[in-house]
Parts: structure tokens; C-alpha cells; sequence
């Protein structure tokens, strides 16, 4: 998952990672934190928190600390094919 939003706007769209998004309603919330711990993207943390909040997965909850420990109220935007992609922390 930390992957996928890794290539969003290089080959991989924000719909289909959304769409993608939706199957993983399971994940272990232990682990995903962790890796979410030593994660140094902005973009990949702001894309799987938002992701996760969007889709109301329990396991998004607690992700907001991750987006607060890279900065908080920082923001990630960046040209892609279809315009420009903006992540706004919640």
C-alpha cells in the first residue's frame, strides 16, 4: 500500500489507488503503524492517512501522528498528468 501511493502521478492514478484502497479494510493497525513510523514521505503519509480516513477504516484513526511527526500542517502538491495533486493534512 505504501507503494501504491508512492506512485501516484507516476503511473498509478488517485482513483485507482482509492479504488484499491477499499479492499484493504483488514489491515493489522500494529503494523501499519510501524511501517507508517518509519516512513520519511510526505506524500505517502498524507495519501494513506487521507485515504484511510476517507474510506472510514478503523485502522486510519490514529494515523494523523505520522502526517504531525513529518510536520504538521504541512501540505504535499505536485504536477501529475491530469493537473495537479495537492494532500492537505486533516
Amino acid at each position: 500500500m505504501l507503494e501504491l501511493a508512492s506512485d501516484i502521478g507516476k503511473g498509478q492514478s488517485l482513483e485507482e489507488a482509492s479504488n484499491l484502497m477499499v479492499t484493504m479494510r483488514n489491515l493489522r493497525a500494529d503494523v501499519l503503524d510501524e511501517f507508517m513510523a518509519h516512513c520519511k514521505r510526505v506524500k505517502v503519509v498524507l495519501l494513506v492517512s487521507n485515504l484511510g480516513v476517507e474510506a472510514r477504516f478503523s485502522w486510519a484513526k490514529n494515523l494523523h501522528q505520522h502526517v504531525d511527526h513529518l510536520g504538521a500542517g504541512r501540505r504535499w502538491s505536485n504536477k501529475i498528468r491530469n493537473g495537479r495533486l495537492t494532500l492537505k493534512p486533516h
